[in-house]
């Protein structure tokens, strides 16, 4: 049996917007590993314990950022009243 949706949304549901952009971004690595392929020999040195560490850092600085420019904030503005 056959069902037809009756009211038909304009814009694409969340889900389908982060598949979309997760698809072009796999394209685009495609892509770019095809038309870099010799660039990327250049790339040997790094290790994925690199990368781990990288994206396990950055959240830690960026914690740290946000905590230090919320503290700067605070301060300049008792000092301003």
């Amino acid at each position: 049996m056959l069902s037809t949706r009756t009211e038909v949304k304009r814009e694409p549901c969340r889900r389908c917007q982060i598949l979309r952009i997760y698809l072009a971004m796999i394209l685009g690595v495609v892509v770019f590993g095809v038309i870099a392929r010799d660039q990327l020999d250049k790339l040997n040195g790094l290790t994925p314990a690199m990368f781990g560490w990288a994206f396990a850092g950055m959240p830690i600085l960026l914690f740290g950022l946000k905590y230090w420019t919320q503290k700067h904030k605070k301060t300049s503005n008792e000092t301003s009243h």
